[in-house]
């Protein structure tokens, strides 16, 4: 398994404290010309969980699809490969994530790149799992 550099460290650090400075409320949702927004992943969580979870897609717009997901412990990831290049956050939890012939260790700080189209996902979940998800609509249509 590939152990996280301490590089992926601080820029796992540093997504996490631009979404934990994040106050508003994604029920809000943003406009497709929105230069800016901001989005509370405590408030996303709650949502996520009343609505029955795992999946919650909080933003949307020309080039960047994103939505955070959660598994509880124990519980089977059943994502499908994806039409689009995935980035992963994980923001709490430790799982194992296979993608393609690779296997990686997850756990709160740890960023992960799937492309497009490879079979992917989260095994041996031993703590509940959340990630934010962003998925990348450059060149999609191309």
């Amino acid at each position: 398994m590939t152990t996280p550099t301490r590089r992926d460290t601080f820029a796992a650090a540093a997504v996490l404290s631009a979404l934990a400075a994040t106050k508003a409320n994604a029920e809000e949702g943003v406009e497709e010309d929105t230069l800016a927004a901001s989005f509370d992943l405590d408030v996303l969580s709650k949502e996520n969980s009343a609505q029955d979870g795992p999946w919650l897609p909080f933003f949307d717009n020309d080039t960047m699809y994103t939505g955070i997901y959660e598994i509880p412990a124990g519980g089977e990831d059943n994502q499908q490969p994806h039409r689009l290049d995935e980035l992963y956050v994980v923001t709490k939890g430790r799982a194992v994530l296979n993608a393609g012939d690779e296997q990686f260790d997850a756990k709160s700080g740890s960023i992960f790149f799937v492309k497009a189209e490879v079979p992917h996902k989260f095994t041996n979940i031993v703590e509940d799992l959340q990630v934010i998800v962003f998925f990348s609509k450059a060149g999609a249509g191309e």
